[in-house]
This record gives structure tokens, sequence and C-alpha cells, in this order.
């Protein structure tokens, strides 16, 4: 029964997306009803998915991104809705999950200050019981974590790996404070985040 009503509510999701595919498409940042229609629809299937739209000059090659972000448990709903989407939604791409992005390209605004890749350095170890690593995450300057630094921590780890690597090939993440950073910069530890890929990509090669 519960099967029945999921896959009705990811039917639900899909006819009304197609039905509002070009309005979506249009989108302006102040439409919050269109917003919030589309967010219902979807946490429906699971309150734990959320969704990314992400625009083309053109309007011809839009993308509506599935994600769990990042909570494993909530996967393989993710990968369920997008297997169960039409064949073709004009004007739009579905995509699993947020995509692995050009971190060298990300601004992100917090305050009044923009982080780019170049202030976010990653320290890693391995975890021999489940054959992942643990990764520290440092952001230059920061004093203090807050939910704000956690997210755009977040953000730029799943920007540099794909959301679906950075859950399933990292075991612990912890985000560090600038005293930490500085601490771990006099051991000479530290890696830049344009790095991440390389070391994860190596190491699930052992």
């Amino acid at each position: 029964m519960l099967l029945n009503l999921k896959e009705k509510r990811i039917n639900d999701f899909w006819t009304w997306f197609a039905g509002n595919s070009k309005l979506l498409g249009g989108l302006k940042e102040d439409d919050y009803s269109l917003i919030n229609s589309l967010k219902q629809k979807l946490q429906k299937i699971n309150d734990k998915l959320i969704f990314e739209l992400n625009f083309t000059k053109n309007s011809e090659d839009n993308q509506l991104v599935i994600s769990a972000d990042g909570l494993v448990d909530a996967f393989e709903d993710v990968i369920r809705v997008v297997e169960e989407s039409p064949i073709s939604i004009e004007g739009w791409n579905i995509k699993a999950f947020r995509q692995k992005k050009d971190i060298k390209k990300l601004r992100f605004k917090m305050n009044k200050t923009i982080l780019t890749c170049e202030d976010v350095f990653f320290t890693y170890y391995p975890d021999f019981k489940t054959n992942l690593i643990n990764v520290n995450i440092y952001i230059n300057e920061i004093r203090k974590i807050d939910n704000e630094v956690k997210q755009i921590a977040l953000l730029f780890l799943d920007s540099a790996l794909g959301e679906f690597d950075a859950a399933t090939k990292i075991n612990k993440i912890y985000i560090g404070t600038s005293n930490q950073y500085k601490a771990e910069l006099f051991e000479s530890k530290l890696h830049s985040l344009v790095k991440l890929e390389m070391v994860v990509g190596k190491h699930n090669l052992l």
C-alpha cells in the first residue's frame, strides 16, 4: 500500500511538473508560489528531498536536479523519482543528485564576504573500518562554526565531488575553525580543495 502511495505521488509530481514546465522555465526570483508548489509536491514523496533549478540563457536546456541534500537514507527515493520521470519534458533535463562543478568558478556569499575555493582547504585520514576517508574542512578566517558555515562547506564539498560521491566515498566530515586551520597549516598537512577529487579517487583505487 505504501509503495502504491509513493508511486502515485511520484506520478503526481511529474504530471504537475510537466504541466508547469514552461512557467518554471520563465521563473522569476520572487515567484514564491510556484517554488513552494514544486517543493510541496516533491516532499510529499519524501520530506528529505530537495531540488535545484539551473537555467540556461536560451531556456532550451534548463536543468532540474533532484537531491537528498547528502542524506544517504533518501538516495533510493532520489534515484526512483528520476528513473520514473517522463522520457522528455521540453526545455528540461532531469538529473539525480547535485552534480560535480568547476569549483574554481564558485562564489558563495557569507555576510559581506565572498568565499571561493581558494578559501577552502582540507586534511584527510583513512578510516580502516569502512575503507573510506575522513575529511576535515577549513574555511579561511572562519572563527565560529554555525549552520551557515556548515552549509557552505558542504556545498563546496558536493561541488568538488558531486553529491553522490561526497556522501558515499567519505565517512566523516569535520568542519574546523580558523585556529585549527592555522595549527594544521603549521604542520603542513593542508591541501587545496581542488585536490579533493584526486585524493578520493586514489584512495578508492587502493
